[in-house]
């Protein structure tokens, strides 16, 4: 093989290997982020973690009960006063999953919300010696209108086939993450999270645009319905109810398709 020819070959192998490796590099990260904006219920200690549920309400009038977890990473940057009975909290975090036995025989999904930032809404209560006269009210109750948020963002792959019902469709989303074990290894672990959506238009996206494996980006309401575990006691089963879906397309996506088209 003369000098050139390996030359052209070599040149060859790094222009192909370059004009690869975006591809090859290129794997979408998951999102998985919620937003909650309610009230301190109980409050639990474990261990370094504090754990604690938050309340929020609805439009009408409809609470759900959020299992929230304190890494000792955030709690050491908080005061003694956040986490406290009757506190207005701001909570952005992610969405943890794990599935449990029913007494049926079926699954259910609880979830925990690990708290990444939190932060005290100052509600406008109204203090002993404030001057009522100057606020324009006579009201000792008075506080602001803060209304209670619950927002769940999540982008990742369906990992199951999807579930056409008489009056929804439901998928689990898989939602992949690496984690430290009790050796402080790292880990690779997959949450299922499901997503039910009742409304018929997101509905019909599901049956004519989506099939298992296809990366969408899901966003609604973290919900519960009551259910009995295996050994009786009354669980709540968390769910996505969806209120947004898109199909994303990603990079390798395109790339695939045009390869196809060439062939």
């Amino acid at each position: 093989m003369s000098v050139l020819l390996r030359f052209s070959w070599n040149s060859f192998r790094c222009t192909r290997f370059a004009s690869t490796l975006a591809v090859q590099q290129h794997k979408p990260t998951n999102l998985n982020r919620i937003k909650l904006i309610g009230s301190v219920a109980e409050v639990y200690n474990e261990n370094t973690r504090i754990l604690f549920n938050l309340r929020t309400f609805d439009e009408n009038s409809f609470y759900d009960v959020h299992k929230i977890l304190v890494p000792p990473n955030v709690l050491e940057i908080l005061s003694d006063e956040v986490i406290q009975t009757n506190n207005k909290l701001l909570i952005v975090g992610k969405l943890n999953a794990k599935q449990y036995a029913r007494n049926d025989g079926k699954s259910y999904t609880a979830h925990r919300i690990v708290a990444q930032q939190l932060h005290i809404i100052d509600t406008g209560a109204l203090d002993v010696n404030d001057d009522y006269s100057e606020l324009g009210t006579t009201n000792k109750n008075y506080q602001f209108d803060i209304k209670d948020e619950n927002r769940v963002q999540l982008e990742s792959f369906i990992w199951s086939p999807i579930e056409h019902a008489d009056k929804y469709s439901a998928f689990f989303l898989a939602m992949r993450y690496s984690s430290k074990d009790s050796t402080m290894n790292i880990v690779d672990k997959t949450d299922l999270i499901s997503i039910f959506a009742y409304n018929d238009v997101l509905r019909n996206i599901l049956k004519r645009q989506l099939n298992r494996l296809d990366r969408v980006r899901v966003e609604g309401i973290l919900k519960y319905k009551p259910c009995i575990d295996s050994q009786g006691k009354k669980k709540y089963k968390g769910y996505i109810k969806a209120e947004r879906i898109i199909k994303l397309i990603t990079f390798n996506d395109i790339e695939k398709k045009k390869a196809a088209n060439k062939l």
